[in-house]
């Protein structure tokens, strides 16, 4: 088991090796394995926990101590006219072993201590994969903001031309001056929304530097030849068996209980016996000066076998029996309940992930709908049918549109990592996979795209 343990724990190390190919989301997420205080306080927990299992074993095993002593007596003594000083040196060193013969209770609290390390290492692989979730998710959000300032910016431009176009239009006297203030009002409206989604990049990109504990300069769009397709398997009861089998937090709780099990058992062994072997070899000196000289040699080695069996602990040893078989029971619904929230984490996450591709095919159409009925919208207005208002309203139509469109793809993004992350199958290959589209070749800048 140990050999079986050591290889799981290798693996996890493994899985936060640097990858061979680095750029853009690779790089980023390279620098949150070494600079996160998240995992990097999981990495320090897990290895602390494991050690449990070391301690426990270690009361199994040979105990030895060694011990040395020096003690210098001077006496005065008197009796009338007559005075006797006496003094003498002590000194010894010993050397005690004893091995634990039979104790079930403490060879129960070392099984119990297994659990705990296969509770530490799939603790610490979770926290791997939520690493992943939450770089992925700060480097999307510092796309989402850009993408939005964008779109701002660019539908302010449109309304500052339109509304140059109506204040020439009412110049000539087509128009009435109504038509100049509604289009000044939404352009006004659009300029702060834009300051506003300004700060937003700045602070998405604070975010993400929060993660990787250095200044992130530029991130690489998603290209717009990004695949949405249909989660494999195309249904949720495989997602829902694999999440039951691979889920990481529900092998934790397995392994909680488990150990609360074996707790427990050790605890009905509370009244059992316990035989303990022990051996001592030492050797100690005795020297009187006065009032006469002498020296005295002692040295040998003794070897015990001792049982005990508790017979009486004022009700403590059936109260931490009572304790113990709680504790397994309340772990034990605390798994059943992990394994309710998996099942329905996987269900509702696949709905989501499928829910994601019809979200982002119908945002695509909504943006050549806006687009053909901001056209419409423009004609009619040039021949009087329409007005400004139904004019602004098509174009703000239009850019909201666009805006949803790359947010449906942001989001149909997390929620596959997301099922992946249930099923147990997350893995660093997925962020690769998202890095080959990322546009590394027209990288936004930071300074290019905020002033803050």
């Amino acid at each position: 088991m140990a050999l079986k343990r050591k290889a799981l724990a290798t693996a996890l190390l493994v899985s936060l090796s640097p990858l061979s190919i680095a750029d853009d989301l690779i790089e980023v997420y390279q620098r949150a394995l070494e600079n996160d205080p998240t995992l990097r306080a999981a990495q320090a927990t897990y290895r602390a926990n494991i050690e449990q299992e070391n301690i426990s074993f270690s009361s199994l095993l040979p105990q030895v101590s060694a011990s040395a002593n020096y003690t210098m007596i001077d006496r005065e003594r008197e009796e009338g006219t007559i005075t006797t000083q006496s003094q003498s040196d002590n000194y010894g060193w010993s050397v005690s072993a004893s091995q634990t013969v039979f104790d079930a209770n403490r060879w129960f609290s070392f099984r119990s201590s297994e659990f705990l390390t296969v509770s530490a290492e799939a603790q610490f692989a979770a926290d791997q994969q939520d690493l992943i979730v939450r770089v992925v998710q700060a480097y999307l959000d510092v796309l989402r903001a850009v993408s939005d300032l964008e779109t701002s910016k660019a539908e302010e431009t449109a309304l500052t031309r339109q509304y140059e176009q109506t204040q020439q239009r009412y110049d000539v006297g087509l128009i009435a001056i109504t038509d100049v203030y509604e289009a000044r009002s939404t352009l006004d409206g659009v300029i702060a929304n834009r300051i506003q989604l300004d700060g937003q990049v700045a602070v998405k990109f604070e975010a993400l530097e929060a993660i990787t504990g250095q200044p992130e300069s530029s991130v690489a769009p998603l290209m717009s030849e990004f695949p949405i397709t249909q989660p494999v398997p195309s249904s949720p009861t495989p997602w829902v068996a694999a999440s039951l089998e691979n889920n990481l937090n529900l092998k934790v709780s397995m392994a909680q209980m488990n150990a609360a099990e074996r707790t427990a058992s050790a605890t009905s062994w509370n009244r059992g016996p316990k035989a303990t072997l022990s051996a001592d070899y030492g050797q100690s000196t005795a020297e009187i000066e006065s009032p006469i000289a002498s020296e005295t040699d002692i040295d040998g080695w003794t070897a015990t076998l001792s049982v005990s069996i508790p017979l009486f602990a004022g009700g403590g040893l059936n109260a931490s029996s009572r304790q113990a078989h709680e504790q397994f029971n309340a772990a034990k619904e605390r798994h059943v309940g992990t394994q309710r929230a998996v099942t329905q984490q996987a269900r509702s996450t696949y709905l989501t992930a499928t829910t994601g591709v019809a979200t982002v095919d119908a945002r695509k159409q909504a943006i050549i709908s806006a687009q053909s009925s901001l056209d419409a919208t423009q004609a009619g207005y040039e021949v009087g049918t329409r007005n400004i208002v139904d004019v602004l309203n098509a174009q703000q139509a239009l850019f909201r549109a666009q805006s949803n469109f790359s947010n449906a793809r942001f989001d149909y993004i997390i929620s596959l990592l997301q099922l992946k992350q249930v099923a147990g199958s997350l893995s660093p290959e997925d962020i690769q996979r998202l890095n080959n589209w990322l546009d590394s070749e027209n990288e936004l800048n930071r300074v290019d795209l905020s002033s803050y």
